[in-house]
């Protein structure tokens, strides 16, 4: 896909036409986490230049991956694409389990209600802290930080078994 809502250079689009790096980080999650692969088309003018605004979009979605990049490089979907109780798209590799969340959807919430039975699981924000968990209902109930660092999304790792509670 584009940038903006050509696959090429459009001089008739400016910055109000390009996706925010927020929507970019959501949009390579959703793919992500339903095994696609999301290209991004970024359009050069004549001179082969590519303009200020996509080269701030693009960094944002490489500081962005740069932080929580384990969570999609590399990674499978998981049984279950999105959640069923909140806004969280899911990959996984190997034993870990990883709950993509959007930062308002983390924001509005301080526990995260993941579809997955609790076992014996580690869990973590993708390069932070262990985070406290508790069960409910028989799912995994994440208790998020108080103050969360300013992202497009969060990546919580579940480090162990995890399955999917309606399997």
């Amino acid at each position: 896909r584009g940038i903006g809502r050509s696959f090429a250079f459009n001089t008739n689009e400016g910055a109000d036409d390009y996706l925010s790096v927020d929507e970019l980080v959501h949009t390579l999650a959703d793919v992500t986490s339903k095994n696609g692969r999301m290209l991004l088309g970024l359009g050069p003018d004549a001179a082969g230049v590519i303009s200020e605004d996509q080269r701030r979009i693009a960094a944002g979605l490489g500081a962005w991956l740069a932080r929580n990049g384990e969570a999609i490089t590399s990674t499978r979907p998981h049984t279950r694409a999105e959640g069923r109780f909140a806004d969280v798209r899911y990959t996984t590799r190997a034993d870990r389990l990883y709950a993509i969340v959007p930062s308002t959807e983390a924001r509005d919430r301080r526990e995260l209600v993941l579809d997955v039975v609790p076992r014996e699981q580690q869990v973590s924000l993708v390069g932070g802290d262990l985070l406290e968990t508790a069960e409910r209902d028989g799912r995994l109930v994440v208790r998020l930080p108080e103050r969360l660092p300013e992202a497009p999304a969060h990546a919580v790792r579940v480090v162990g078994e995890h399955h999917d509670p309606a399997r």
